[in-house]
């Protein structure tokens, strides 16, 4: 069985990450904000291409999610909370384990 990693972005969202597999799923919203059409239903696991630490200017690190055969990207919010083996992955900065 694979070691699931996840993360929790400022807006509420939760997600779960397969990496040895590369399926992801959110799996829902604190606050009951809807997934957007690209992430498919709550607890759908979908295929990504590739997971990318994203920072614009005067913003919080959020993650792109690259979908696989799709060319289309997702954006989170911000991120709150980061497991460790995803943290080391994609170098979040200042992180020593969930906040």
């Amino acid at each position: 069985m694979t070691a699931v990693e996840g993360f929790t972005t400022a807006s509420g969202s939760a997600y779960e990450v397969h990496l040895d597999t590369r399926m992801i799923r959110r799996v829902g919203n604190a606050a009951g904000h809807p997934p957007t059409p690209r992430q498919g239903p709550d607890g759908q696991w979908r295929h990504f291409h590739d997971l990318v630490l994203v920072q614009l200017p005067g913003e919080d690190v959020s993650i792109a999610i690259a979908w696989d055969g799709a060319g289309a990207l997702t954006l989170t919010s911000p991120l709150a909370t980061v497991s460790p083996g995803l943290a080391r992955l994609l170098g979040v900065p200042n992180h020593d384990g969930p906040a």
